[in-house]
């Protein structure tokens, strides 16, 4: 009797093995599985992170330098004087105009009463003024094209339902101008003063 329950156990003891190692392996599974999820947020997470991180720093330099930009001291500065045909309407005019351009301060080199610089300017500092008359051919002969060309309407010569009193196109093409030749982001703004158109025919 007594053999007969010890062959009758030996089989349940081996069916509890292969149970446990199902849930050990189970287990192992869960935590793999639980892993695996964990790692994936923690990248998602942390992923993040830095892009908006640097977007937000963006654009706190962004603004800050919008700030220090419309703190910045300006001044005018004659960029050139135009005297120039004008044919587009069918008669010929010549237009006059005096052109300025507004620049940080700090482009601009003081000269002292003998016509020197003064020696507190840096020698690596750009002086617009230099700039604009080692270019001033290039400047005036694409400025005379723009206004060669021009419209009518842009150059206030016809009546038109939107009149451009502030001659607004030409100073923003006279801007492009500048920014191509002398250096992008060195003019703020152009103003034209003295402005004559005088048919003469």
């Amino acid at each position: 009797m007594a053999e007969e329950m010890q062959e009758e156990s030996i089989p349940e003891a081996g069916a509890k093995k292969p149970n446990k190692m199902i849930m050990i392996a189970g287990a192992a599974a869960g935590v793999l599985l639980l892993e695996a999820v964990g790692i994936f947020v923690a990248v998602k997470l942390v992923g993040k992170e830095p892009a908006e991180t640097v977007a937000q720093e963006l654009q706190q330099e962004q603004s800050e330098a919008l700030v220090d930009h419309s703190k910045e001291a300006t001044a005018e500065v004659l960029v050139a004087k135009l005297e120039c045909p004008h044919t587009n309407t069918g008669r010929l005019y010549v237009i006059s105009m005096t052109v300025y351009a507004t620049v940080p301060k700090s482009m601009i080199k003081e000269e002292s009463s003998n016509g020197e610089h003064s020696s507190e300017d840096s020698s690596d500092q750009q002086d617009i003024k230099k700039l604009i008359q080692e270019n001033i051919a290039t400047i005036k002969d694409r400025m005379r094209t723009v206004i060669a060309s021009a419209d009518t309407g842009t150059l206030c010569l016809a009546r038109s339902e939107k009149p451009d009193y502030g001659l607004t196109t030409l100073r923003r093409q006279f801007k492009a101008i500048l920014d191509d030749v002398l250096g992008k982001g060195i003019v703020r703004n152009v103003l034209i003063s003295d402005y004559m158109p005088r048919p003469m025919d």
